[in-house]
């Protein structure tokens, strides 16, 4: 028989692995990308022809893929010249912005010779691509100011650049639409092939790409970059050129996403418009993914994502479906390409114990962790559902948890009783709710701007007062103990050891369930919150049911936030929530703001987060970032995935953001 499976780290996997891996990776994303559209309602025989046919079969559509896959080399080399040193350049499309903007600020303005402006452009464009990544890096080098979120900042920043200039003085007269004029035929544009619609900028694309492998496999540079992907502080110990080599790799990168703005505009669109660089940035990270930061095969996925978006293309014209089904694909084929992946670093193996941690172990230890990292997760949904039943928006919930992880922090460290931060953590959720319920319901303000304040106001008030408290050890609550039931196989660890905030969340869940959909009170408050105004009519104190949801729905926000404080670290930190406020957001929308979906929803929330530490504790060789985004990236796809393959419309509560006074009635 066979012995437990292990995992196994393999030293070197063989080129033919590697190479097995990246096109099965892709292969498979495909296939599901295939019975995505089948179910959505487009035949097998309309599959095949518009992805495999049309795209790689037909001369006009190889045209259009290359004229497509030409921007996708050049921001797929971008993000990985950043990527490779772990510089997260979420800004590539600010970056195509300006790059847009320098070579339309040559053509515009005649900058040098007929004979030179061509070339003229794309040095713009690349100086003015590098110059904006320049900000993000010197921000991180200089301040170490995080370059994911300065990056994506800088990157709305540059396209109300270029509202200005196309709706101010760059805007073409002769144009009713935002455009500026027309690039001179033979002197600012690209020259076709003669081949469909494709264009020389696919030797701009590739000479940059050559650039780029010999930069990385034959230059000290290179050498530098991989050293300081591999560890930072090693390569920094090494005497390694920490942030002249990252600004280096950030300016090119930069710089290519600049010389991809400049190709959009220079090949197809002919000037600079409105949506010329959109959506680009998703598309470049996946092709660096895929390519694993290597030139050669970032462009090779660049070409095949090119036929993705081909054949997207088609099948929104033809067949009436969503844009939204490119992204998805692309989602499909990067989850697929990292999951096949990992295969070609380790393999499976039966044998002794001890070699590695056997996966009956790590399945039962993921699922007994699942419970404690959901609980939050459900008792903050469940005080969103109840708010929202009512007819409030509360975008707040980040802030309320805030605000209940720091107060029954600071009350157990004093007291010595866990059991004494959970009603304070209750009680400051209320209040903080109470304030936003009279500042939405009685002055009638914005539901969301006021949710947005509220996470802010949290935010910076946990981080005043709670400073003196951050990193105290506090008490806490411990799994509880059944005895001879804790230790039935299986079903014990995930049952019967559990702390007692698992279980009361589990009761709360029936009793919001109960209250809502089998009381007079809940028939009210669902009432309030589908029509205000017949609910007026019919006796019913609108006003009052609201506020009292909102501080009900605070109170429970407040218990979630303790639960990360009391049960979860043992410990206060600042910005602990970490963002589960806005992941419960998407819980509520995914579960209908029903209850009981919001149990199943928070159950595989929690199994995504549960799996972080358990993927860390064995030891597998996957950058903790990756890992960190699997609740994020899962967020996405329970909202995006229903809404696409169904149709599905919106359960939400009708009267849902909808601020009403009795002198409103008509």
């Amino acid at each position: 028989m066979l012995g437990p499976i292990y995992l196994v780290p393999r030293q070197q996997a063989p080129l033919w692995m590697r190479a097995a891996t990246f096109v099965g990776g892709i292969g498979l994303g495909l296939l599901i990308a295939f019975g995505i559209l089948i179910a959505y309602g487009v035949s097998a025989g309309q599959v095949i022809n518009e992805f495999i046919v049309f795209v790689f079969l037909d001369l006009n559509g190889l045209a259009q893929v290359v004229t497509a896959s030409t921007p996708l080399v050049l921001v797929g080399l971008a993000a990985a010249a950043a990527l490779k040193l772990r510089f997260w350049n979420i800004g590539v499309e600010g970056q195509m912005w300006l790059g847009c903007i320098g070579a339309t600020g040559v053509a515009l303005f005649d900058i040098g010779p007929d004979f030179l402006r061509l070339p003229l452009m794309f040095i713009a464009a690349a100086a003015a691509g590098a110059c904006w990544i320049g900000i993000p890096a010197f921000l991180k080098l200089r301040f170490r100011v995080n370059e994911i979120i300065t990056s994506l900042l800088l990157t709305y920043v540059a396209y109300q650049l270029v509202q200005h200039l196309l709706f101010g003085p760059w805007h073409d007269p002769g144009s009713a639409f935002p455009n500026s004029r027309h690039y001179d035929e033979g002197i600012e544009r690209l020259a076709r092939l003669g081949w469909g619609s494709s264009h020389t900028g696919i030797w701009i694309a590739l000479g940059c790409g050559a650039l780029l492998w010999f930069t990385m496999a034959r230059s000290r540079l290179g050498f530098y970059m991989d050293a300081i992907g591999a560890n930072v502080e090693a390569a920094r110990a090494a005497g390694v050129p920490v942030v002249l080599t990252t600004a280096f790799a950030a300016a090119m990168s930069g710089g290519l996403a600049g010389v991809a703005g400049a190709g959009l505009a220079a090949g197809q669109e002919y000037r600079m418009t409105l949506f010329i660089a959109g959506g680009y940035t998703f598309s470049g990270i996946v092709i660096a993914f895929i390519g694993r930061f290597r030139p050669v095969p970032v462009i090779i996925t660049a070409f095949v994502v090119g036929g993705v978006y081909t054949a997207g293309d088609t099948l929104k014209v033809f067949y009436q479906l969503p844009a939204a089904i490119t992204t998805l694909i692309e989602a499909v084929i990067l989850f697929t390409f990292v999951v096949v992946e990992f295969f070609s670093r380790y393999r499976l193996s039966w044998g002794v114990r001890g070699a590695g941690l056997m996966a009956a172990d790590f399945v039962q230890n993921w699922l007994a962790t699942t419970p404690g990292f959901a609980t939050p997760y459900l008792l903050a949904a469940l005080g969103l559902i109840i708010n929202e039943r009512a007819g409030v928006l509360n975008l707040g919930c980040e802030g309320m948890m805030l605000v209940g992880a720091m107060t029954g922090a600071v009350v157990s460290f004093h007291t010595g009783l866990a059991g004494a931060g959970v009603p304070v953590a209750m009680l400051a959720g209320a209040l903080v709710g109470l304030v936003f319920g009279i500042a939405v319901v009685v002055f009638r303000t914005d539901q969301v701007l006021t949710g947005l304040i509220i996470v802010a106001l949290g935010d910076g008030l946990t981080g005043v007062v709670g400073r003196p408290y951050m990193f105290e050890k506090v008490t806490g609550f411990r799994d509880l103990d059944f005895g001879v039931l804790s230790d039935i196989p299986w079903i014990g660890p995930i049952v019967f050891q559990q702390d007692i905030l698992v279980y009361a969340a589990a009761a709360l869940a029936i009793a919001v369930w109960w209250g809502l959909d089998r009381s007079n009170a809940g028939l009210r408050l669902r009432a309030v919150g589908e029509d205000p105004a017949t609910a007026d009519v019919a006796g019913v104190n609108v006003q009052l049911f609201r506020i009292t949801a909102v501080m009900l729905g605070g109170a429970l926000c407040g218990i979630a936030g303790a639960y990360l404080s009391l049960a979860s670290s043992f410990v206060w930190t600042e910005h602990m929530v970490a963002g589960r406020g806005w992941i419960v957001i998407a819980l509520v929308i995914f579960s209908g703001w029903r209850p009981g979906r919001a149990v199943i929803g928070a159950l595989i929330f929690g199994g995504a987060e549960a799996l972080i530490p358990r993927v860390q504790a064995i030891g597998l060789d996957v950058p903790i970032y990756i890992v960190g985004m699997l609740p994020y990236v899962l967020t996405l796809a329970v909202l995006i995935v229903p809404t696409i393959l169904r149709g599905e419309r919106s359960p939400a509560p009708s009267g849902l953001l909808l601020n009403y006074l009795r002198q409103d009635r008509r």
